[in-house]
């Protein structure tokens, strides 16, 4: 009797139940799987396509950059050469090419937005105007074109490679492991794992030179690579690497180069700027003592080094070889410098060192305590691309915001000042000697002074695309067809000048 009066009470709490679903639930639960499906379809993870020249890889972007993709933005990025397209511009969604040498399908500019050029180098990346997916397009692009994003393509994911604090940079024990050893693997979360290295984006675009300033920290970019600076190791990593206390109580130092077209910037004496800067390379340094018999060091390496002569210190004559063999003489006790991790990259003039700046800054080049704002010498330039060190000079190459050439400014380090600026492209010269240099506009090559030196024989498809000069006596010319993609490459006798297919 109880179990059916039981079962008569469960049945009718049924019946109530589908009757209350029935009247009220059933919008609700439509409402639910509605906002389950709406959620879903905005976690959709979108495909970018990239393409262009400049990649290195062809499939999916694979490690830590495919992971930052998938946490950052929401989509993974497929990269392919043009050729798998019949029309670059209506099935990609980013594209990538030389600067230079611009193909013609990049010459529509109307379907592309949002270009962005390196600071250094010729490539440039751009938005396609048609790209279903042109928002975040645009976003990923900004991305790459920014200060936090040149930081993450060298030393992978903030927080989990690297971070700022106190506005400096600094590794975290894993950023740290992945520079001192790029097979480790990277333990990404959404992408498919692969080493540390094989994670670097896949294609050829950094918006910045490594010299060039972080404005988070007012460093050049590769402090890290160069220091590897950890918070946990800090007060290590500014200790001196060695003992020898080089430059201690020195009161006055003079510098003389000794090497091909440095002789003429004679000896100079340094300020007090210079010499703290001299002081912090060689603590830098880790020395270890090298022996040779008496007059038999390497004949190569004396021929280029700079000599510098204390007074106060320890030394009187610190002699620095740079340029063949990375070694140190102090009174005539040799030191090589080891190649641990550790160690500054050679530079070749500590005391006439030189930065450029970036972002607001990137039309300034600093030397010696002074500040010169290009755009103000030329209204046209947009931003500095480099400074290459030649001995006594310094030249400085610009981009400009109008017309295909670069702009080359001379810096005289005797002088002190600028003496002589050009236009043109791909300038070249052997050793430091900038004076007998080429550079290119359009189909001619000139000389340094602006002499024609050679009309090259160009046909209407075809332009030159890079100069270079490795004697004294020959200068190298490479020209590329845009019909074809042919490339073809000529020798100058710069004695005779004559061309040598």
């Amino acid at each position: 009797m109880k179990n059916g009066v039981y079962k008569r009470k469960s049945f009718a709490v049924l019946i109530v139940v589908i009757a209350i679903l029935a009247a009220f639930g059933c919008g609700a639960f439509v409402r639910t799987t509605s906002k389950k499906q709406t959620k879903k379809k905005e976690n959709k993870v979108v495909t970018l396509r990239l393409t262009g020249d400049g990649i290195d890889w062809i499939g999916k972007q694979n490690g830590w950059f495919a992971d930052l993709l998938l946490e950052r933005f929401g989509c993974k990025l497929d990269i392919r050469p043009t050729m798998e397209y019949s029309d670059p511009l209506k099935e990609a969604d980013i594209i990538l090419w030389d600067g230079i040498a611009e193909p013609d399908y990049v010459k529509k500019s109307s379907d592309l937005t949002n270009v962005k050029q390196e600071r250094v180098g010729r490539f440039c990346l751009a938005v396609n105007a048609h790209s279903k997916h042109k928002d975040l397009a645009n976003r990923f692009v900004d991305y790459l074109d920014s200060p936090k994003g040149m930081m993450e393509m060298l030393y992978g994911p903030e927080k989990s490679c690297w971070y700022y604090k106190d506005g400096k940079a600094y590794l975290t024990n894993n950023g740290y492991s992945y520079m001192e050893n790029t097979s480790l693997m990277y333990p990404a979360k959404k992408a498919k794992q692969d080493s540390f290295a094989m994670g670097y984006p896949r294609f050829m675009f950094l918006p910045y030179a490594s010299s060039m300033l972080d404005p988070n920290t007012g460093e050049a970019y590769n402090i890290l690579q160069v220091n590897k600076r950890r918070l946990e190791t800090e007060k290590e990593t500014e200790q001196p690497k060695n003992d020898l206390k080089i430059c201690s109580n020195v009161k006055k130092m003079q510098v003389k180069y000794v090497g091909v077209n440095m002789d003429e910037m004679g000896t100079q004496n340094l300020d007090s700027a210079q010499i703290a800067t001299v002081k912090k390379y060689f603590d830098r340094m880790s020395l270890k003592k090298k022996t040779y018999k008496k007059g038999k060091s390497p004949k190569e390496i004396q021929k280029e080094c700079i000599v510098y002569t204390m007074q106060g210190g320890k030394y009187k004559e610190v002699v620095y070889y740079p340029f063949n063999q990375f070694a140190v003489s102090l009174d005539g006790t040799w030191y090589s410098v080891t190649t641990d991790q550790d160690n500054p990259e050679p530079i070749n003039d500590p005391a006439d060192a030189f930065l450029i700046g970036t972002q607001k800054t990137g039309t300034h080049f600093y030397i010696y305590g002074n500040d010169y704002d290009l755009s103000k010498q030329d209204a046209n330039v947009e931003y500095i691309e480099e400074g290459i060190s030649a001995g006594r000079y310094v030249v400085v190459k610009c981009h400009l915001k109008k017309g295909k050439c670069n702009e080359y400014f001379i810096y005289d380090r005797i002088k002190r000042t600028f003496i002589y600026k050009f236009t043109g492209n791909y300038f070249t010269w052997y050793q430091n000697d900038i004076m007998h240099g080429y550079y290119a506009d359009q189909n001619t090559i000139y000389s340094y002074d602006g002499t024609v030196f050679q009309k090259t024989d160009c046909k209407e498809d075809e332009r030159i695309v890079y100069l270079e000069q490795k004697s004294k006596k020959k200068l190298k010319c490479s020209t590329a067809s845009w019909s074809t993609g042919e490339i073809r490459e000529s020798k100058y006798d710069l004695v005779q000048n004559t061309a040598q297919e």
